[in-house]
């Protein structure tokens, strides 16, 4: 269910250079990935230093990936994230075992099929809907079938009420089809604005909002 202004959040901010240029641009969230086989992934000392930039003006989200307590409370003690992201197997009480709003993923096989039961997380802020290519969940750079996903019965009731974000492959050339025909809550973006991993390119990133934003006007006026 489409509400109101799709929600934008750019993952994937590994330098200061990068979030200087989108701090005063149109993105509601920022995720910093402390996943280190992830080549997108953050230091704590850099990420401090991406915080002080970026807090208050944007809702700064820690995206972890099967990692254990201790680890994740350090990060939480030192930066004062707004959200956490679950990108792995994690179970609802991993998950709940934060005091702050948590985003989980679930990972959309190419047959349409989902990682986790969605009602499993209801305690959630929002759901993040990725593709999963073999093993791999999330940085494919790849589009899942959005058409399948819209069809799947859970996802339908799901997202008649609640918050979810699509990922996977979104670029300034696809935005655009996804918001017009599938009305997202919100979207989640990181390679498709890269020159290289980890590198943002601000003339991708620019294109990207103003797509969006032309999208999401004309479904104003349907």
């Amino acid at each position: 269910m489409y509400m109101n202004s799709v929600k934008i959040k750019l993952c994937g901010i590994t330098n200061t250079e990068d979030a200087k240029l989108i701090v005063d641009l149109d993105f509601d969230f920022i995720g910093l990935i402390f996943v280190e086989s992830s080549p997108r992934y953050v230091s704590l000392s850099v990420a401090k230093e991406i915080y002080s930039i970026c807090k208050g003006r944007k809702k700064i989200v820690g995206i972890f990936q099967n990692q254990n307590i201790d680890f994740i409370n350090n990060i939480v003690k030192s930066i004062k994230l707004d959200f956490l992201q679950f990108h792995g197997n994690e179970d609802i009480s991993i998950c709940e075992n934060f005091s702050l709003p948590y985003i989980k993923t679930i990972s959309v096989n190419q047959n349409g099929s989902l990682s986790h039961n969605i009602h499993d997380y209801n305690s959630s802020n929002a759901l993040l809907f990725d593709t999963k290519i073999d093993n791999q969940s999330g940085g494919t750079g790849k589009t899942f079938d959005w058409e399948l996903l819209h069809k799947n019965e859970g996802f339908h009731l799901f997202a008649k009420t609640n918050p979810f974000f699509i990922s996977g492959g979104l670029n300034p050339d696809n935005v655009s089809k996804l918001i017009l025909n599938y009305k997202p809550w919100g979207i989640d973006v990181s390679s498709g604005l890269e020159y290289n991993a980890g590198k943002k390119d601000i003339t991708l990133v620019k294109k990207f909002l103003e797509n969006v934003r032309i999208a999401e006007n004309s479904c104003e006026k349907d």
